[in-house]
């Protein structure tokens, strides 16, 4: 079943409809669904859909050349000798009906062959471009599509008619694959699979919320037991470095020169590492609401939920679940800490669910940034946080976000006015946003009934949301 994606693939086939050459560029991280949906795409269309490998050029071509025989039913021709030949082949083929031609994975291609973006370019601008194919090239490493593909140095640049950088789902698709689970349990596993559809498929429903997470993560048969470590050595030259940085920062280091200090690299290497991380999809960068990215409060942390789940609870235990020791790695290691992992989740959670209402125009203001503030208080000495900021000029949401199995008591109400005042005093109009897990106090309930600024939203009211 096809879950999600759908106002994409309907912006992809309003494209298609209009009957002449396109260049499309899909570009993610892997396993985020991008072929699942080029191949939805594909479906009832004329079309070509090639996978590179990580072979030499002329292995591609020829296998290249093997797709395009058997559908045009040719079996006369030796394989092209470049791939100008073949992309002449089929324009020349398809001058009456729209052909889509999907190369998947195209970086192998371009790696192999420098000039293929330059050759792309001068058929498209000569040829191409008065025919009837889509062109889709899609790859999973982020950077190379949007430096070599998509930017303004890019041979390509001004060819794409449109783009997609696709992005592992929210919770609110996320939980779709999850039917029969209880809100509580399908936010768990939506916090240790993250959004990525393939994931979120290997969920047995005939299993209980814990045995899925002892199955996928914990055996050393599960299908996620080992994937962090996979899909580093697909995506990155030197994954030990890579997978230091991450212990690092799993670890708690969370500034450049505390993950230098931890991984006995310099910060110089890690930073430029940790960019690659970033383009993966697996960190991100953090400073607090309000400052420039460049601030020396920057931080980093591990933005991948299923990366973070792992290096929190499986990397550490190996040898313990080597020997069969799920259960007890489940039972010691998880259960009593899955509360405070998951207040972490629940922050990325309550952001998407306000995202999703902020789009919709459902909040009593349209907000323009979003984020975590997190500073000084000068007059206690101490260091404060904000889960959650959200503002637009002077108007401002401060959030609140509790994955506690206590119901929210006014005290917590009474902290975030006190900290809004920390982020800026001169604030025109404010709303206080309080999230609970487990619902609300009686008088947290009576002022949000008589302060129309206070804003209660239950774990029922995340997961109702359109």
């Amino acid at each position: 079943m096809f879950i999600g994606r759908e106002s994409e693939l309907t912006d992809i086939n309003r494209l298609y409809d209009q009957n002449k050459f396109h260049l499309f560029v899909l570009y993610g991280r892997r396993r985020v669904g991008k072929t699942t949906f080029l191949t939805e795409f594909c479906k009832e269309k004329d079309s070509i859909f090639f996978s590179a490998e990580q072979s030499n050029e002329k292995m591609n071509l020829d296998k290249f050349s093997e797709l395009i025989f058997q559908h045009y039913q040719e079996n006369t021709l030796e394989p092209f000798t470049s791939w100008e030949n073949a992309l002449l082949y089929i324009h020349r083929r398809q001058t009456e009906m729209p052909l889509v031609l999907v190369f998947d994975e195209f970086p192998y291609l371009a790696a192999m062959n420098p000039a293929l973006l330059s050759i792309l370019q001068h058929l498209i601008d000569h040829t191409l471009q008065n025919g009837k194919l889509f062109l889709v090239l899609c790859g999973s490493y982020v950077g190379f599509m949007e430096d070599q593909v998509l930017s303004s140095k890019s041979p390509l640049y001004g060819r794409r008619t449109a783009q997609l950088h696709m992005k592992s789902f929210d919770y609110h698709t996320s939980i779709q694959f999850l039917n029969g689970f209880s809100d509580e349990e399908k936010l768990i596993l939506y916090g240790a699979c993250g959004g990525i559809a393939l994931y979120l498929q290997q969920v047995d429903h005939n299993y209980t919320m814990q045995e899925n997470i002892q199955n996928l993560f914990l055996s050393p048969t599960g299908y996620l037991y080992e994937e962090p470590l996979l899909l580093l050595r697909q995506e990155v030259k030197e994954p030990g470095i890579y997978n230091a940085i991450i212990e690092a920062i799993a670890g708690g280091a969370s500034k450049a020169n505390e993950i230098a200090t931890k991984t006995g690299e310099s910060s110089a290497k890690c930073i430029k590492y940790m960019l690659t991380l970033q383009e993966l999809g697996i960190l991100e960068k953090r400073t607090p609401f309000g400052m420039k990215s460049a601030s020396r409060k920057t931080v980093y942390r591990i933005s991948d939920f299923m990366f973070r789940f792992w290096y929190r609870y499986v990397a550490g235990n190996k040898t313990l679940l080597e020997t069969g020791a799920r259960k007890i790695v489940w039972e010691k290691k998880i259960a009593p800490d899955l509360n405070h992992y998951m207040g972490l989740v629940f922050e990325q959670i309550c952001k998407e669910y306000l995202l999703r209402k902020n789009t919709l125009g459902c909040l009593p203001l349209l907000f323009t940034e979003i984020g975590t503030w997190w500073g000084n208080d000068p007059e206690h000495h101490t260091q404060e946080e904000i889960d959650l900021v959200a503002g637009d000029g002077s108007d401002y949401l401060f959030c609140e976000c509790k994955w506690n199995q206590q119901p929210l008591d006014i005290p917590i109400l009474t902290k975030l006015r006190y900290r809004a005042d920390l982020v800026n005093r001169n604030r025109q109009n404010t709303w206080f946003v309080l999230f609970s897990k487990s619902g609300f106090t009686q008088p947290v309930e009576k002022e949000a009934a008589s302060d129309g600024h206070v804003i209660l939203v239950s774990l029922k009211d995340i997961l109702a949301i359109k």
